[in-house]
C-alpha cells in the first residue's frame, strides 16, 4: 500500500512503543517479531530510496531496537531539545498569530526572559502555548481585546509545569544528543549538553 501511494512520507509518533522489544515477553503470538523484520526488510529496500521517507520521533531512543538506529535504517538522527533563548522568544512571539489574539507587546524578549527567571531553562514549546493562551484568556475575562505584558506575567506566575520537569527532561535531552547522527544537527543548547557530558565524561 505504501509502495503504491509513492513518493509518500511515513511518520510515527512514540515510535518506542511502536512493538515490544525484541528479546523481550510480547504475548502477542509473535507479531511483533514478524511485523519488525517486514519492517527492517521494508526499510533496507534499496528500490525505496528516494522514494518513500520514514520519519519516526521517541524521547526514549534508548528503548529502540539497535538495528533502527543504524545506518540505511535510521541513517539521520536529529536531537529535538527544548528551545534556548532566542527559540523562546520566537515561540512567544508567533503565538498571538497561531491563536488569533492581538498582543500589546512588540518585543517579546523580555517575556521569554521573566518565564526564564520563573521556570528556569525547561519551559517547552508546549509550555509557552499554555501560558500564551492562558494570557489571553484573561485578557478576555477582563474584557480586554488586547493582551498586555502584565497579562503574560499573570499566566507565567500562575503556570505549573508538569511534575517530571528536571532531572528527567534533562536525562531525556542527553540521551538525544548521544544518539545524534551528525554535529551539524546540535543547536546552541545541544553544544553545551555535549560540553558537559564531555566534562564529566558521561
Amino acid at each position: 500500500a505504501i509502495k503504491a501511494l509513492s513518493p509518500a512520507v511515513i511518520y510515527c509518533d512514540e515510535f518506542d512503543q511502536e512493538e515490544a522489544p525484541r528479546g523481550s515477553w510480547q504475548g502477542d503470538n509473535g507479531v511483533s517479531s514478524r511485523l519488525r523484520k517486514i519492517r527492517f526488510t521494508f526499510t533496507s529496500d534499496p528500490d525505496n530510496r528516494g522514494k518513500i521517507i520514514s520519519i519516526y520521533t521517541t524521547n526514549r531512543p534508548d528503548l529502540l531496537d539497535s538495528a533502527d538506529k543504524r545506518s540505511g535504517r535510521g541513517s539521520v538522527r536529529i536531537p529535538m531539545l527544548l528551545p534556548d533563548s532566542s527559540e523562546r522568544e520566537a515561540i512567544f512571539s508567533i503565538m498571538p498569530k497561531k491563536h488569533s489574539f492581538a498582543a500589546e507587546v512588540k518585543n517579546f524578549k523580555s517575556i521569554a526572559e521573566i518565564s526564564e527567571k520563573k521556570h528556569g531553562d525547561l519551559v517547552s514549546g508546549a509550555d509557552i502555548e499554555e501560558i500564551s493562551t492562558s494570557a489571553y484568556h484573561k485578557t478576555v475575562l477582563a474584557d480586554k481585546n488586547i493582551v498586555d505584558e502584565g497579562d503574560y506575567i499573570y499566566a507565567i506566575d500562575d503556570f505549573v509545569p508538569h511534575h517530571y520537569a528536571g532531572d528527567a527532561i534533562r536525562k531525556m535531552e542527553m540521551q538525544a544528543v548521544r544518539e545524534r547522527s551528525s554535529n551539524r544537527f546540535l543547536s546552541e543548547r545541544g553544544k553545551s549538553i555535549l560540553s558537559s557530558l564531555e566534562r564529566t565524561g558521561k
